[in-house]
């Protein structure tokens, strides 16, 4: 192997052992080599600060620097094991040549190892896309699944990315497949730029047009598959580069496991895809995952359903025709052979079980491509019929009727999100041969949400016999009947009960839906049921009372809605969140500002995100002056931006080592920790603690009497040090204006304006004669203090509350500032009589 690496670096002589020593006077680096591994520890260091600041826990960032240390423990040693040698003093890049290390070598090598790394890389940068580009560098320079073990990802990844990830991740692959091919050093170097130009290049350079994510995962789990199959196996490393690279592919399986098991909570899910990984590669792993996560299994399912529909269809067909549809379900198989005809009498069963009339509102779910709406449509004359369905049937979708309406979303999402059902909204829930596909605990319980007392939810399900085998639910299984939703009656009626839901009717429908289609063995059959469900909600509707109408108490009445009847008290005659707005020259004018960090505000942030609100970059500037002298003027250009700053970096380094490695005293105001440290004094100080001041709406006093904790995770979130080299623009804004968000949380709730809370409210939680079931109080500390008991009232008459004025004004004459003839500028006045705008 030294012979076959030696030659292809052009070296004559064997590489270095590690036991031989060095003098490090025989380094020889020409300048270019010296600038690019000063760029590279730059860009590393800038990246792990911005990375570790994160809000992710101190078990993952332990985790984290663990892998980092241990990895680049290797790093380092392999390094030292070149000094002196002809590549070396040649110029060789110490990182190209531990590249070649790993790639080169054949059935002798580590490619086996370096490859499945590479396609788990890839994988994972459209897994991460919503991440910050900072844990991409991190990863490439540092150790992927040291960066990516840091990375919270969201609940609910968007469906689509940016097509440039699906050009990178295709080329990135190329490159993948010819590093190994390559037969000299320079020619290795190329691939390697590119494949990490691929990998960088779609964060910093996404495209508006967007692709399907599923089939994104889909296709590089494919070429991820081939690329591990086709390479040779790898013996067990022995050589430090090798061992390093090793230990980073072996961390990234690791890592994929766990967050299929945080995803999932299933140890056999986990455990199934740990036993098929050393088979396929953690990067397949992760891309089957993630694309099931979007919906391939559904995808998968529906494919099957209508190739067995297309099956049942055509044992017909020619009696079929009289009765055309795309219906997909098993069929009621009685006084019928044709399959369109046995859908239509399921359904039609399922309706005079719901005892449907006239006027009724109607959800369905999993309904296919909507053949059951229309049907039902027509034969009860319904008032309204809603059709919730994963797959992109509603594109398709033709209604019957004005009443009938296709929509495109999943039946556990029915009761979240701003697209949520709302209480009430129906009165009738039905799934026809559907439910066991959905997540059955979920479906039922948010029945009982959606439904007033007495309305019904209209079911037929596969149900598992007492004592079922092992193999009959693995089938099931298959078929995406998941174990959790194999439920025998018994644990049907528990069920329903503990969800508020009493059964009313269960009736078996065999031998005419299962036996009847003919699609599964008999012996199979013997330990299956197919019923018809009907149930009522017996338990009536919570109810809650919010006290205030600001961001705190909007937010709580958007959550407990899903839950509760809600009713808001405003003391004021404008709503508080967003009452305050004006307008001048038909652009509105928030106030207070309100701006937001997605970085430290990352509730906020997933909140606008469910709720489909746009938010908008806001290019900003700041200036502080002391008398007539300005000590800091920024600006919106980024060059400027921290050319303004480089004076303040000594400061900003040594704020954030003791930010990050020494914590804050138990019981310490931020004043004293910055005593401590000495930190008080610098100018940088005097600048940002106005931030500060502004950011949290108290004194600068009050920002210094302040837990320590509390400011100091602030900080962290926003990296002062790493701010400043991003653009003008990282705070965020609603579009148009904070009155949009206002209206989507006040969307269905009772509010009642100009009516102080005035007496306080005592274990009863009575307000105005009402009783509540639950009151929470979303005011000022004053106000709250004055209507909750000791020692709540105690506690909170403590809080000091500094009410300041605001104003909005234009000003003319600022053209020169900011392009235009008039300028909007919202003002706040601060306690220290400073004007902030």
């Amino acid at each position: 192997f030294e012979g076959i690496f030696c030659s292809r670096l052009g070296m004559h002589e064997e590489i270095p052992r590690a036991e031989e020593s060095y003098s490090f006077d025989s380094i020889m680096l020409s300048p270019l080599n010296i600038l690019g591994m000063i760029a590279y520890f730059v860009v590393l260091a800038l990246s792990m600060c911005f990375c570790y600041s994160g809000r992710c826990g101190s078990a993952r960032k332990m985790a984290s620097m663990t892998i980092v240390f241990t990895t680049w423990f290797y790093i380092v040693r392999f390094s030292l094991r070149y000094v002196g040698s002809e590549a070396w003093e040649k110029g060789e890049n110490v990182f190209d040549l531990a590249y070649a290390d790993v790639i080169w070598g054949g059935s002798d090598g580590n490619w086996g190892f370096s490859q499945s790394l590479l396609s788990w890389t890839i994988v994972a940068t459209v897994w991460t896309a919503e991440a910050s580009p900072f844990y991409q560098l991190f990863g490439i320079f540092g150790a992927m699944s040291g960066s990516y073990v840091l990375i919270t990802h969201p609940l609910k990844p968007s469906d689509t990315v940016s097509i440039t990830y699906g050009f990178g991740s295709l080329i990135a692959f190329l490159c993948v497949f010819m590093l190994p091919r390559t037969n000299s050093m320079r020619e290795l170097r190329w691939w390697l730029w590119l494949l990490h130009a691929c990998l960088i290049a779609p964060k910093y350079m996404p495209m508006e047009r967007q692709m399907d994510r599923m089939s994104l995962y889909g296709i590089l789990s494919v070429f991820g598959l081939l690329m591990h199959l086709t390479a040779s196996p790898s013996p067990w490393p022995t050589r430090d580069c090798q061992i390093s690279i090793t230990v980073d592919a072996l961390m990234c399986g690791i890592l994929t496991l766990v967050v299929i098991f945080q995803r999932t909570r299933s140890v056999s899910q986990a455990s199934f895809w740990a036993f098929l990984m050393p088979a396929v590669s953690p990067g397949f792993v992760l891309g089957c995952f993630c694309a099931c996560e979007h919906g391939a299994i559904t995808w998968l399912v529906t494919m099957l359903q209508q190739f067995v529909a297309w099956v049942l269809r055509h044992r017909n067909k020619e009696s079929d025709n009289q009765l055309p549809g795309r219906w997909q379900n098993l069929g009621l198989w009685k006084r019928t052979e044709d399959y369109n005809t046995a859908c239509c009498h399921l359904a039609e069963l399922v309706g005079d079980a719901a005892q449907l009339a006239e006027g009724n509102a109607v959800l369905c779910i999993g309904c296919g491509h909507g053949d059951e709406l229309n049907f039902l449509q027509k034969k009860y004359n319904l008032g309204r019929i809603v059709g919730l369905d994963a797959n992109t049937n509603s594109l398709k979708f033709v209604p019957c009727a004005s009443q009938v309406e296709l929509l495109q979303r999943r039946a556990e999402d029915m009761a979240r999100g701003a697209q949520r059902v709302k209480h009430d909204e129906f009165n009738k829930i039905l799934a026809i041969d559907s439910v066991y596909h959905v997540d059955k605990a979920v479906f039922f319980e948010d029945c009982a949400r959606l439904l007033a007392k007495g309305n019904r939810v209209i079911v037929t399900d596969v149900i598992v016999q007492p004592g079922a085998p092992w193999w009959v639910r693995w089938i099931l299984t298959l078929m995406n009947v998941r174990l959790g939703n194999q439920w025998t009656q018994g644990e049907y009626y528990k069920r329903l009960s503990a969800a508020g839901l009493k059964i009313v009717k269960f009736e078996s429908l065999e031998p005419h839906v299962l036996a009847g289609s003919g699609l599964l063995p008999s012996k199979m059959l013997l330990h299956l049921d197919y019923v018809i469900l009907v149930a009522e909600s017996v338990v009536a509707r919570p109810t809650a009372a919010i006290v205030g109408s600001g961001m705190s108490g909007l937010v709580a009445a958007h959550l407990l809605e899903e839950t509760h009847e809600v009713t808001i008290y405003e003391a004021g005659q404008k709503v508080g969140l967003a009452g305050l707005q004006t307008v001048i020259d038909g652009v509105a004018i928030d106030v207070p500002l309100r701006i937001t960090m997605p970085s430290y505000y990352s509730q906020l942030s997933a909140l606008l995100k469910d709720l489909g609100l746009e938010v908008k970059a806001v290019p900003y500037t700041a200036c502080h002056s002391r008398g007539d002298s300005v000590t800091l003027s920024t600006s919106t250009s980024w060059l400027m931006h921290i050319l303004q700053h480089i004076r303040y970096i000594p400061y900003l380094a040594k704020f954030a080592f003791a930010v990050y490695f020494k914590p804050a005293h138990a019981g310490e105001c931020f004043g004293t920790f910055m005593r401590r440290h000495a930190l008080m004094d610098d100018d940088a100080y005097k600048i940002y603690s106005l931030h500060l001041s502004w950011i949290l709406s108290c004194s600068y006093d009050m920002v210094e009497s302040a837990p320590a904790a509390v400011i100091l995770d602030f900080i962290m979130s926003s990296n002062p040090l790493v701010k400043m080299w991003e653009r003008s623009g990282t705070m965020v804004r609603v579009h148009p204006s904070m009155m949009a968000l206002q209206e989507k949380l006040l969307e269905g709730k009772t509010i009642r304006l100009g009516k102080p809370v005035s007496a306080p409210v005592g274990p009863e939680r009575t307000i105005e004669g009402v009783s509540y079931d639950v009151v929470i109080f979303a005011t000022e500390a004053p106000a709250a203090s004055r209507l909750l008991p000791a020692p709540w009232c105690d506690v909170l008459q403590q809080v000091r509350y500094t009410p300041e004025p605001s104003m909005c004004t234009k000003i003319a004459g600022c053209y020169p500032l900011i392009g235009r003839s008039g300028a909007l500028i919202t003002s706040m006045r601060t306690a220290q009589g400073g004007l902030a705008s």
